[in-house]
Parts: C-alpha cells; sequence; structure tokens
C-alpha cells in the first residue's frame, strides 16, 4: 500500500459528526486504543468507521498536486485535529470541481504521451530510446494492462482498475457521474 494519494466518498451526515469530534471522541469512535503514545487515531480507521469508501488511487507520486491545491478545505473544524491530520499527511475535503480538474490533467497527460510518442527524439531529456522502441513499450504496457479488460474491480467506484491515464479517465468520468454532492462528501488523502 504505502503513501498513496487517494479520493474517498463518505456520506455528509455521517461525516458531519466525526468533522466536529475532538481527540479523545475521535479515540472512541474509531473503537482503537492509543498505541505507545499515539496523540490521535490513524485517519484510515477514523474514515473507516465513519462508512468512508476509497473511491479512487490517484499513486503513490503526482506531479499535479498544485492543480488541486484549490479544491481541498480542512476536513476537520478544531484547528488541533486538523493540523495534526496534515502534519504529514493530507486529510481534507475536496470540491466536487477536482473530478473535472482530474479529468482535464489525465486528458492533458494522455495527449502529451501520444504527442512524444509522434516525435522521433522523446521530449524527456533522459529517455534515449528511439521512436519505435518507445512506441514498443507503449505498445507493451497497453498489452499487459488489456489482461484486466474482462475483470471487474473490486472497487464499485471503479471502472477498470489499471495505471494508464487513458483508461483511469473513465473511472473519473464515472465518478463525476454517480457522485451526489448534496448527500456526499469526497475526501482527499494523500502524502
Amino acid at each position: 500500500m504505502g503513501y498513496r494519494n487517494y479520493l474517498y466518498i463518505a456520506d455528509k451526515k455521517k461525516l458531519n459528526k466525526v468533522r466536529k469530534m475532538m481527540k479523545e471522541e475521535l479515540w472512541k469512535f474509531s473503537k482503537q486504543e492509543p498505541f505507545d503514545e499515539e496523540y490521535f487515531p490513524y485517519w484510515r480507521y477514523v474514515l473507516e468507521e465513519a462508512g468512508a469508501e476509497e473511491a479512487f488511487e490517484m499513486g503513490k507520486y503526482i506531479d499535479y498536486r498544485s492543480r488541486l491545491k484549490p479544491f481541498l478545505r480542512p476536513l476537520f473544524r478544531n484547528k488541533e485535529v486538523h493540523e495534526y491530520y496534515n502534519e504529514e499527511n493530507e486529510v481534507m475535503l475536496a470540491k466536487p470541481e477536482i473530478l473535472q480538474t482530474i479529468a482535464t490533467i489525465f486528458k492533458e497527460k494522455v495527449q502529451a504521451h501520444y504527442k512524444d510518442l509522434m516525435e522521433e527524439k522523446s521530449s524527456t531529456e533522459f529517455d534515449e530510446r528511439t521512436q519505435f522502441e518507445r512506441l514498443l513499450s507503449s505498445a507493451r504496457s497497453n498489452l499487459i494492462w488489456s489482461e484486466y479488460l474482462d475483470k471487474l474491480p473490486e472497487n464499485k467506484y471503479s471502472l477498470g482498475g489499471g495505471w494508464l491515464y487513458e483508461h483511469e479517465v473513465f473511472s473519473i468520468l464515472y465518478l463525476m457521474r454517480i457522485f451526489n454532492p448534496k448527500k456526499q462528501y469526497l475526501i482527499f488523502t494523500g502524502s
């Protein structure tokens, strides 16, 4: 698993109760006991108890984080709780518009990838492969991914469970279709 960036979906009524909680309430709610001087319960346990479900994994390293920042706001209303949970990681509410931004970013990445494949030399200075070698590598990656085309992902919010932007953009578009901002929150978690 590791430190990755995710979007979760949670029921607003349930999560609003958690947003107001202080340290003692969060420990009781999470059904965890402090371990070795832990100050607060692990954020994932809190989200799980609130019924939050992982909706989308953005990966370990994302180079577009700065474009997501305008859509993030504090999850916890108490300043001490917010600062604790955001000291090493980010646990934030995300505005619904973040989904359109992610879809646009993915589209841009797909377009840049294919434009780069059509060039004689790669735009990446460290990539010394020929155009043919880059095309072959891209085809191999698509072939590997095609093994999953007839399998439903375990995540009910995902359409493909792949690692290629040109496929995962459809999971984001699907989230845009089914997400109900009147009844649900999007939660961004990352490091």
